[in-house]
């Protein structure tokens, strides 16, 4: 595989069709759709290493041991949140090719149809349940489950609403924890129904998740993998690692402003590639903005100071990030003897082969996350009516201080959490512990249930600090600044803890150990989510596709504002963020764009 990567002769100073800019999920995708075309040449600038074939990346039992690691997680900061108490907060991201599909938890969960919808009332064409489902199907090459599936936790899907000739294979985890069933069974008696197909557009409920897995491998399938490895055997496809983008070359005023190459970094060496049709930027919703404001594209009050003459003035870009806020510290010891597995009784091959061994499967267990739950606030909280008005009378009193574009989004939001049918947060299933949070006796079973704030009214930033591509962005969240987030984050964690006490899974449990007795009053639960919440590394929306004059930065076939032949293609596009993990939408608007490119759609 590393055979067939390009050398820097075979990138600088050479003239490409395409350039792509970031080897990450949705520029393996796009690299490989271009290069489709034999009469097409394409470059990809990657500033991480290959990792194609390598086993920590593969093995998905393995799916926490590459965070915090720096071979392969940038492992970014956000500046202090006075939201989260002052704290900086981890933000993962992937490096390498496949980006953080390479390096995610291997979650496939598709947006609610709403969410999609409400994305196109902001003035994106084409962003249609029916367009982004097509595409989704496009991605998927589901394989349903075996007959002698073992677990009580079903695996419900309809063969209908899955693709089955994608590149990307998608299956049930066939090993759980063995308390799965329990958790659904509970969660029922709150309303939380299961789902009966969790991939065509309804989300609300529980369902047995499904996961990017090779079924006959066994190992992660992630987009260096599915995507682009098959097509790095083309003669028109270059590919290069370790090359850091310093900036898109330019030439033309606002409204003609062209590229022409892309400047980048590789063993020291600043080069140049030069570009015939188009740059395609998808380095992600970090460094995609870095890379338009060291270009002279973005906001003039930010880019004035720093030295950069402004060529597209663009306050958008870097503007409008949202990120699922994560309240991960909620631990369970559960009772021994009840052949309930976790983690950490796992990690070590001579513990997995025992309780493969007792639970009768034949192979060695291999555990991944594979319970989820959509909630609507009406679900949790008996003062949802209330949170909502509340924001409807903060929205028309402050309307007028919203920038350009937020006051649509707000409304279509309010919509959504007015809506009973449309889920507001999820509720993980974790039967694993945090490297950076560890159990403290591994080899006995715990369990996390933690709430992932689904659609965040506040708005955060990420922009350059300095004219040195090396010095990475400031990034600021912003947790928690509008008061409903927290509100809505309190009140579903009251409703884990309640859930955690109920029959039938209350009688597994032995203790809560996190919270715990002392975290009680409403006082101490809002301090507590305040201090142990942080990035689920979601984050979405800091190039918005939106017009420009409602603060958008790409139009609704991707392409930057002002320019003709920039576009960018990651999770940064997306104006408003959805309920679910995210990666399946990153494959989905990658397809839609390529497509675009190609003038197909």
């Amino acid at each position: 595989m590393e055979s067939q990567l390009a050398d820097l002769q075979d990138v600088s100073n050479k003239t490409f069709d395409y350039v792509v800019v970031g080897g990450g999920t949705a520029g393996c995708i796009v690299a490989s759709r271009l290069s489709e075309d034999p009469n097409v040449i394409v470059a990809v600038l990657e500033a991480g290493p290959s990792h194609l074939e390598d086993p920590v990346i593969l093995n998905p039992h393995s799916f926490l041991k590459p965070i915090l690691n720096p071979e392969y997680d940038y492992n970014y900061k956000t500046v202090p949140q006075e939201g989260l108490d002052g704290q900086e907060a981890m933000f993962v991201r992937g490096r390498g090719l496949g980006g953080t599909s390479q390096i995610n938890w291997m979650i496939w969960t598709i947006p609610q149809r709403d969410e999609i919808e409400a994305i196109g009332k902001l003035g994106n064409e084409g962003w249609t349940w029916e367009n982004f489902h097509k595409y989704q199907r496009k991605v998927q090459r589901f394989y349903p489950p075996p007959d002698d599936e073992r677990q009580e936790y079903k695996d419900l899907y309809n063969s209908e609403t899955v693709g089955h000739d994608g590149p990307v294979p998608l299956i049930f985890s066939r090993d759980g924890c063995g308390a799965e069933t329990l958790w659904e069974k509970t969660l029922g008696t709150y309303g939380v129904k299961s789902v009966k197909t969790s991939l065509d557009g309804d989300i609300k409920g529980i369902y047995k998740n499904i996961s990017n897995i090779d079924p006959k491998t066994r190992e992660r399938a992630h987009a260096g993998i599915t995507y682009l490895l098959p097509a790095l055997k083309r003669p028109n496809l270059k590919v290069l690692t370790g090359a850091s983008v310093h900036k898109i070359l330019t030439e033309g005023a606002d409204g003609t402003v062209a590229a022409s190459g892309v400047q980048f970094e590789h063993g020291g060496q600043v080069c140049t590639v030069f570009v015939r049709n188009e740059v395609v930027v998808c380095a992600g919703v970090i460094k995609s903005p870095q890379v338009l404001e060291l270009s002279a594209i973005g906001d003039r009050k930010i880019l004035e100071p720093l030295g950069i003459g402004v060529k597209i003035d663009l306050p958008g870009v870097g503007a409008n990030m949202q990120e699922h806020v994560v309240m991960g510290i909620n631990r369970w010891k559960v009772k021994e003897d009840l052949n309930i597995v976790t983690g950490g009784m796992v990690d070590e091959p001579a513990q997995a082969k025992k309780w493969s061994k007792v639970l009768g499967l034949p192979h060695t267990i291999q555990m991944v996350v594979n319970s989820l739950s959509f909630v609507p606030i009406q679900d949790a909280s008996d003062r949802a009516e209330l949170l909502v008005r509340r924001q409807q009378e903060k929205l028309a009193r402050d309307a007028g201080a919203y920038p350009p574009g937020l006051k649509a989004q707000h409304e279509l939001q309010l919509q959504m959490l007015a809506d009973p049918r449309v889920p507001d947060f999820e509720t993980q299933f974790f039967p694993f512990m945090f490297n950076f949070f560890p159990n403290p006796e591994p080899e006995k079973p715990y369990l996390n249930m933690f709430p992932i704030l689904g659609r965040p009214f506040s708005r955060g930033t990420v922009h350059i600090t300095s004219a040195d591509p090396k010095v990475e962005p400031a990034i600021d969240p912003r947790y928690f600044s509008e008061q409903i987030d927290l509100d809505i984050m309190v009140d579903s964690v009251k409703f884990i803890r309640k859930v955690a006490q109920t029959e039938p899974f209350g009688s597994i449990i032995e203790r809560e150990e996190l919270p715990g007795p002392d975290v009680q009053t409403d006082e101490q639960i809002y301090e507590y989510v305040k201090k142990y919440s942080g990035s689920s590394w979601h984050t979405c929306g800091s190039n918005s596709m939106m017009p420009r004059d409602k603060g958008g930065v790409v139009d609704a076939k991707f392409k930057v504002h002002g320019t003709k032949n920039i576009r960018v293609v990651d999770l940064s596009i997306l104006p408003l963020q959805t309920a679910v993990h995210p990666q399946a939408t990153v494959y989905t608007l990658a397809e839609m764009a390529c497509d675009i490119i190609r003038g197909r759609s």
